[in-house]
């Protein structure tokens, strides 16, 4: 016979169980010129509400550690980014940037600068991004 206190604890292990699948991720909040580190799929907020989404690698041509190459080759990654609503309240549409392993290659897009720090090799690169406010609306 299974007493009172161990159906307790397995009544309470199901709802958790229940419960994982509807608790969604704390995204991060970046702030201006912050770092950080994303995997495809994953995204993160910035200070006045926009949204940055870690699509994925558009191409890789990079050579690979441990290998001697004649040319470094180069990578791009796909973001999306979803905009804080505009002053005059219109929602605005999400955007693409493409963003290269380039040296000192960024792109702006709707009032922030994102640049790619570091691309991984692994089967899914995890990226390191900078972003901060820039005074270009675009």
């Amino acid at each position: 016979m299974i007493g009172a206190a161990h159906c307790r604890r397995l009544g309470l292990v199901a709802v958790l169980a229940l419960m994982g699948g509807c608790v969604s991720p704390v995204e991060r909040e970046i702030e201006s010129g912050g770092t950080f580190v994303l995997s495809p799929g994953e995204s993160a907020g910035l200070a006045d509400g926009t949204r940055v989404r870690y699509h994925q690698v558009s191409s890789d041509s990079r050579c690979r550690p441990h290998v001697q190459c004649v040319w470094a080759g180069r990578a791009e990654i796909q973001l999306r980014i979803t905009p804080a609503s505009r002053i005059d309240g219109a929602e605005s549409a999400t955007g693409e940037l493409l963003l290269s392993t380039d040296l000192d290659a960024s792109a702006t897009y709707s009032g922030w600068r994102y640049r790619l720090i570091r691309l991984g090799f692994e089967a899914q690169p995890v990226a390191t991004l900078q972003v901060e406010r820039s005074n270009s609306s675009y």
